[in-house]
């Protein structure tokens, strides 16, 4: 299946009243197969997002939008990434709106460029097709006091959980190198994930204060917010993913639907930063 999968005849639902569709794209999918297919787009003019509206039909694992040094408008398969250089959304099943804290926005510049990477899963016996993609709610420019963006806290080092009824805690965490307001926070694991935790530890009094504490469901890939934690300059963020392992397979951490993640995607302000690099450090694991 190569980029014609990207049939712009299938029927996308109208944005609801007050969103307006950013990116989207078509697919299909025969049975039992796995994918991932991108959309590049040049942005026509300097856009303020102020809230989050993911189009996600039965097929959408999980979806990311970033702004990319890649410079090809149009279709194409494509593998998961690191590289690009800000972050603007992720979502998974079910995933909730986000409507943003008053004056806090996340600007695309005009000529920038856009890419939807969607990452598709069809377990089914029978072919599937939809239309996915990100929708949005904007302000203008001076009801703009602080422009945000987007940073993944996690551990993507090569850990693995054992078979037969593992329980496993996954833990990541980095030092925050400067002050931020977090205002949203996304958990994403995959379907062995039981629970997630994400704490911030402070450095000047060593206390802990807690961002999120639940339950994980890969089936309500729930987004929290609007909030507003404050992080200072050399406090930790730290994430504590919870699994079972209730398969007769050992569990990879990785990007496909039969591995494992431990992510969370925070949204927060002031904007700057590598993306990922809440994620490069790693961790430990505990497992039982």
């Amino acid at each position: 299946m190569g980029d014609d999968q990207g049939d712009a005849s299938i029927d996308s639902p109208p944005p609801p009243p007050g969103w307006t569709t950013l990116i989207e794209r078509s697919w299909q999918l025969p049975a039992y197969y796995e994918q991932y297919l991108c959309r590049v787009m040049k942005v026509p003019a300097d856009m303020y997002i102020t809230g989050y509206h993911l189009v996600a039909p039965t097929g959408t694992h999980h979806t990311i939008l970033t702004i990319t040094d890649q410079t090809t408008v149009g279709d194409s398969t494509c593998t998961p990434t690191t590289t690009d250089p800000s972050m603007l959304y992720a979502g998974g099943i079910n995933t909730n709106d986000l409507v943003f804290p008053s004056g806090v926005a996340i600007k695309v510049s005009a000529g920038q460029y856009i890419k939807l990477e969607l990452h598709l899963f069809n377990p089914s016996d029978t072919a599937i097709s939809g239309t996915s993609g990100v929708q949005i709610k904007t302000a203008m420019a001076s009801e703009v006091v602080n422009e945000g963006d987007m940073l993944f806290l996690g551990n993507i080092d090569n850990w693995t959980i054992a078979p037969t009824n593992t329980s496993c805690n996954i833990y990541g965490s980095c030092g925050a190198p400067t002050s931020w307001h977090i205002f949203a926070a996304w958990p994403h694991m995959h379907t062995y994930g039981t629970h997630q935790k994400v704490a911030i530890r402070r450095s000047a009094t060593s206390t802990v204060d807690t961002l999120l504490d639940t339950a994980y469901d890969f089936r309500e890939q729930k987004l929290y917010g609007p909030m507003d934690m404050v992080v200072n300059t050399g406090d930790m963020l730290e994430v504590t993913c919870t699994y079972l392992n209730s398969s007769t397979s050992t569990i990879s951490q990785g990007d496909t639907s039969t591995d494992e993640m431990c992510l969370t995607g925070l949204l927060k302000y002031p904007k700057g930063g590598d993306p990922y690099f809440c994620a490069a450090l790693g961790g430990a694991s505990q497992c039982l």
